[in-house]
């Protein structure tokens, strides 16, 4: 019946490759435990989607961290890891250049960080600073990206983005109610991937959603049924070709009663 779920789910949302961890009984109650097998799960996909000369790009969240933990010290000639979003001046150590960072590390790669914030508080110093030639550089260098690793944060999980005069609640409930359903590379989207514009859109740095696209292989790794929406967001969106996700999860994105009937 599991692989039933497994063909479903691929043909539905187009992946290249899926991998749904087997179910156990603290799965709802282990939100922690449950981010940590996930992230154990995917560390080991991700290694077998690099090879000697890969360019990585990497996103962040506390899931992506647990991913980074789990990786193999195990070097991969040649290979580079680059941050996909301006940098976060935040506590929790899920950051975007603490991940990029720690994956480097575990594999021996070259590590590029975004030395830029993610958030700005203005159009015009956005656009100046995209202005400069070392961050032209850098995004140039984000659209040869051979590998994407993201997660897709649920609504309650705005503050993710760093700081909260830019993540907080009067904001994520403007964007909740334009139809945004998941923070995806610190953008909102609704259930269609599509980019729900509002009090941040022109101030963030950050990939291009279109340039997330030119990736060949983009891997999700996410789980909870709270992030069911979000995670639907950016597979309808075609962000991903790759998935990682828990049995719960994946059965509720079925939506499937003759598929999750058997279960």
């Amino acid at each position: 019946p599991r692989g039933k779920l497994h063909d479903a789910l691929r043909a539905k949302f187009g992946l290249e490759a899926l991998l749904i961890l087997p179910p156990t009984d603290r799965d709802t109650d282990d939100a922690e435990g449950l981010r940590k097998r996930t992230g154990l799960a995917a560390a080991r996909l991700l290694t077998d989607l690099l090879s000697d000369g890969s360019v990585l790009g990497v996103a962040w969240g506390r899931t992506i961290l647990e991913l980074a933990r789990a990786m193999a010290r195990r070097p991969i000639p040649n290979t580079t890891v680059v941050q996909v979003s301006g940098s976060m001046l935040a506590e929790e150590l899920s950051s975007p250049e603490y991940c990029t960072s720690l994956i480097a590390n575990r594999i021996g790669a070259r590590s590029l960080n975004f030395h830029a914030p993610a958030v700005v508080s203005s159009t015009s110093l956005r656009e100046a600073l995209l202005r400069e030639p070392p961050i032209q550089r850098y995004f140039e260098r984000l659209k040869h990206c051979d590998v994407i690793v993201f997660g897709a944060g649920a609504m309650n999980e705005a503050a993710q983005l760093g700081d909260v005069n830019f993540a907080n609640d009067a904001l994520t409930a403007d964007y909740r109610e334009k139809g945004a359903v998941s923070i995806f590379v610190g953008r909102f989207i609704d259930i269609d991937g599509r980019e729900i514009e509002g009090h941040l859109t022109d101030r963030q740095i950050a990939i291009d959603l279109a340039d997330i696209k030119r990736a060949p292989k983009r891997l999700l790794v996410a789980s909870g049924l709270n992030k069911v929406d979000a995670i639907r967001g950016v597979l309808a969106g075609g962000y991903a070709t790759h998935l990682v996700v828990d049995f719960a999860t994946a059965c509720a994105l079925a939506e499937d009663p003759e598929v999750t009937g058997e279960l």
